[in-house]
């Protein structure tokens, strides 16, 4: 977030809010690759192809990259000098 925060300031824009929602999003990708183990997913998965079952293996990356902090999940809100947007 860091980094669009960044972007955004070089950009010209002022971040006015920023909310990190990764925890829970880390808590719906836990439960996905729960459903995912216990379903059977994979089978399903090959029908539609290698970049299913690539997403699928991808899980645990997604899930270590929250776990340790290399990804983050959020939103920034920003506004441009003399613009009239309140929030």
């Amino acid at each position: 977030m860091e980094d669009y925060r960044h972007w955004m300031s070089a950009a010209g824009l002022t971040v006015v809010q920023s909310h990190d929602w990764t925890q829970a999003v880390l808590r719906t990708w836990e439960i996905c690759q729960a459903r995912v183990q216990r379903s059977g997913a994979w089978h399903l998965a090959r029908l539609f192809g290698a970049n299913m079952t690539m997403f699928l293996e991808r899980f645990d990356t997604i899930l270590n990259a929250y776990r340790s902090g290399a990804m983050q999940y959020g939103c920034l809100i920003a506004s441009k000098p003399g613009s009239s947007c309140t929030l």
